[in-house]
């Protein structure tokens, strides 16, 4: 393992443990190394100095999400239900790559969960000293029966 890559996997499994609970940091850094060893980390960031935006701000992007996100109807009735993690990697040109779920519950929750991801509009990208970057991403989807 590189140096570069090492040090871009502990950068991430820390800030990934700042912001996310116990529960969340146990599920992640798993499947963060293989994530990062399949896609091309390239010029890729996490900490940025302008973090990259969904388009319209943050009320659009909860209004994107609350009329998109759908609970498949299989996971409702067998009482599937969790957190679903996205990491997925925002390009220069606010495009989305290697979308992926990161953690496992009944296969339904994730294929939903992603295609949430893949289906948004495009995004704002981030910025490291006024550049724009590629960053890596993280989104929780939460799916939750009442």
């Amino acid at each position: 393992m590189n140096n570069k890559f090492f040090a871009l996997f502990a950068l991430l499994f820390y800030s990934f443990c700042f912001f996310f609970s116990s529960q969340a940091h146990a599920e992640i850094p798993e499947e963060l190394e293989i994530f990062l060893q399949k896609s091309d980390t390239t010029n890729l960031y996490w900490k940025l100095d302008e973090d990259p935006g969904f388009p319209g701000g943050e009320s659009a992007f909860r209004e994107y999400f609350v009329e998109n996100l759908s609970y498949p109807v299989a996971s409702q009735q067998n009482g599937v239900q969790g957190k679903v993690f996205v990491l997925f990697i925002i390009e220069k040109d606010g495009t989305f790559s290697a979308v992926q779920a990161t953690n496992k519950y009944d296969g339904n929750l994730e294929k939903a969960a992603v295609e949430l991801v893949r289906n948004m509009p495009k995004w704002n990208p981030g910025k490291v000293k006024g550049d724009i970057v590629r960053s890596l991403m993280i989104l929780p989807v939460n799916f939750t029966l009442e």
